[in-house]
């Protein structure tokens, strides 16, 4: 089972006061939070895509069901093409973001669209959601539209106000901070992931080199020039050593290495 990461933690800032739709916000926001977090864990384009289409898909069906809402309130009131043009707005500018998708990677699209999803349902639930809801429900209380209206409006202001540009402040900075760290978890796991390739291509260069230079590795090629031939016990085995080799070796790069057999001298250089 993934790891949820919460980019948009439910809170009840976020609550209307009108059962279906708080129900539905709620599974808007876990739709996202899924996302997100498939796209931390690196989860493969059809799966992501999957998710995406799900959360696309009930935010049309949600859509639906809150406009049958404020239609049996605010039929024909500039409050409800006012939030029917947002909800378009909405679904224009998420298709328009996938729509990148030939131009970028799957993983950069849906981090675009994570960042504006984001955004766009904190503000449009607790602002113009709750607006609305407030409204509905001093309706269903006996107040006329025009006095619900104003209810709603006095609610939302003040106090309120200063708590809704409070709490988006706090959204937007988390999302944003999510969104780095998926950035840099996903950084890492693709260097993690590329690293093994990389030995293996040095392993392979290494290989090759050896038996360009007769099949023997360069450490047991160092080992041979310091080691003296069969000959005379007190024969003098004398060869240079490259540096790098050398520096493996903890010997001096200067000059030669002179080695004898019988304890005559002490090879000079260490």
């Amino acid at each position: 089972m993934i790891d949820t990461i919460e980019i948009f933690p439910w809170n009840a800032n976020f609550e209307t006061g009108i059962a279906e739709i708080d129900i539905q916000h709620k599974r808007l926001v876990e739709l996202l939070n899924l996302l997100v977090s498939h796209l931390t864990q690196q989860s493969e384009a059809p799966l992501l895509n999957e998710i995406f289409d799900q959360l696309k898909n009930y935010a049309v069906v949600h859509f639906a069901t809150e406009e049958a809402v404020w239609h049996e309130a605010f039929a024909g009131d500039a409050w409800e093409t006012g939030h029917q043009a947002g909800h378009a707005g909405f679904v224009e500018e998420v298709l328009r973001l996938k729509a990148e998708e030939g131009e970028k990677s799957i993983e950069d699209v849906i981090e675009d669209i994570v960042g504006f999803l984001t955004h766009w349902l904190a503000l449009h639930i607790i602002d113009s959601d709750r607006r609305m809801a407030k409204a509905v429900l001093a309706m269903r209380d006996g107040a006329s539209i025009e006095a619900a209206k104003k209810i709603a409006d006095e609610q939302m202001s003040g106090a309120t106000r200063a708590m809704v540009e409070t709490v988006m402040v706090m959204y937007d900075k988390l999302a944003n901070r999510t969104l780095q760290l998926t950035r840099e978890i996903n950084g890492r796991r693709r260097a993690e992931r590329e690293l093994p390739d990389d030995r293996r291509v040095a392993g392979a260069r290494s290989q090759e080199r050896a038996k360009a230079r007769g099949g023997k590795s360069e450490l047991r090629r160092a080992v041979r020039r310091v080691t003296p031939g069969r000959g005379d016990p007190t024969e003098s085995g004398t060869e240079n050593i490259p540096l790098a080799v050398a520096r493996r070796l903890r010997v001096s790069s200067f000059g030669a290495v002179r080695v004898k057999r019988c304890g005559k001298s002490a090879p000079r250089g260490w």
